[in-house]
This record gives C-alpha cells, structure tokens and sequence, in this order.
C-alpha cells in the first residue's frame, strides 16, 4: 500500500478483512508507545510486527524473524512500502524502501517457498492530517508533542460531521520473483522496490481519476 494517513492503519485492514483475508501490519516501532496507545490505537492488540525505528541491530534481527515466521506459516502481512505517512498529503507514492524488500527476499530463500505481492494503493477525498502536517512535524518526529498533535488532528477529524469517501485499488496479484529479477541480492531489491512502487503508482492515479 501507498502510505497517506492515520486512517491507513484501518482502512485497508477492514477492506482486507471483508475479503477474508486477516493479514498481520508491519509497523514502526514509534507507534508502540504510551502516548500512541489507547482503546482504538493499541496496535500490539491486532497482531503487529514491529520494525525498529531506532535501527537496533537486535530489534531489527527480531523483526526479520518474526516476519519470516508469520510468512512460513502461511499468514499475510500488510506493509506501507514508503515506511512513512507521504508528507504530500494527497500525492503519489514517495520512494519504496528498498530494504524492506531485501528482507522480503531473504525470508522468501529462507522458508523456502514462493512470497505473492498484491499491490494496492489507497485514496481518501479527506484526511486527518490535511493542511496540518507541517504543524505536527514541527517539534520534530517521536517527540511527545508530535503524538499530540498528530491525535488531536485525528480526534478532530472523527469529530467532523462529513468524513467523505475513502477507495482502495488492488492490482493482480504477482510473485515476488517475477518483480525482483535474477540479478545480485541488492539489486532485486532495488528492483523490487521499484516495480512494485510503478504499480501502486499505476493504481493510485487509476482510482484518482474517479469522481466521487
């Protein structure tokens, strides 16, 4: 998925889920934390994997385990591959992060087995942090007033009589191979990365073009 909003953890996921799949959502780590969590907010309670936004060696080994395991047994995994909200508001995807897909292929040599990519790209006609994001941002990223400011753009949003209309595009489903190429490890990812960014991109300016 490309990444726009707040509303991404649970948009995608209900729609996910009405077509019967029950994916696990990768996540950062910053969000596992006291001033993000509460009742609607507590995403340990939906299964996350957490990606260390620190870069802990150890962290980061136990999120490449964690995320080979759930793939070895079969269940999906939900990610945002530009590994952050796009601070465009409305735009296109940003840059796919390519070491996500590095991991990807290392899990997929691992357990042996084939990894299906389906892209999808999200589209809201309104979002929480619309024309807000530079006042979030501005006393810098996981500081205690960027997660207040961040919810109370949220809290507003909910608040708002007229929330307006959210789509989801999915494209076909692909193996992972077929994206990444038969090059150096580096370079599958690169490649990866960018194939699979091309077609969210794809999807998003598709699903744009709709009127609501």
């Amino acid at each position: 998925f490309n990444h726009l909003s707040m509303l991404d953890y649970f948009v995608p996921m209900y729609t996910l889920m009405k077509r019967g799949f029950f994916p696990r959502s990768i996540l950062g780590s910053n969000l596992n934390n006291p001033s993000v969590k509460s009742e609607m907010l507590d995403f340990e309670k939906w299964g996350a994997i957490w990606c260390d936004r620190n870069k802990s060696k150890t962290r980061i080994a136990q999120y490449c385990d964690e995320l080979q395991q759930t793939l070895a047994n079969g269940i999906s995994v939900l990610c945002f591959a530009e590994a952050k909200r796009n601070r465009n508001e409305m735009g296109e995807p940003d840059e796919f992060n390519k070491p996500f897909f590095r991991i990807l292929l290392n899990a997929q040599e691992k357990i042996n087995d084939k990894i299906i990519i389906e892209c999808a790209a999200s589209f809201y006609y309104d979002i929480p942090e619309r024309g807000r994001f530079r006042e979030i941002d501005a006393e810098g990223f996981q500081s205690e007033e960027y997660y207040r400011r961040d919810l109370q753009a949220f809290a507003d949003w909910i608040a708002r009589e007229k929330k307006g209309i959210a789509r989801i595009n999915f494209g076909k489903p692909a193996y992972l191979a077929e994206l990444a190429g038969e090059e150096s490890l580096r370079e599958q990812a690169r490649q990866s990365a960018e194939s699979a960014q091309r077609i969210v991109t794809d999807l998003y300016r598709e699903i744009k073009r709709f009127e609501f």
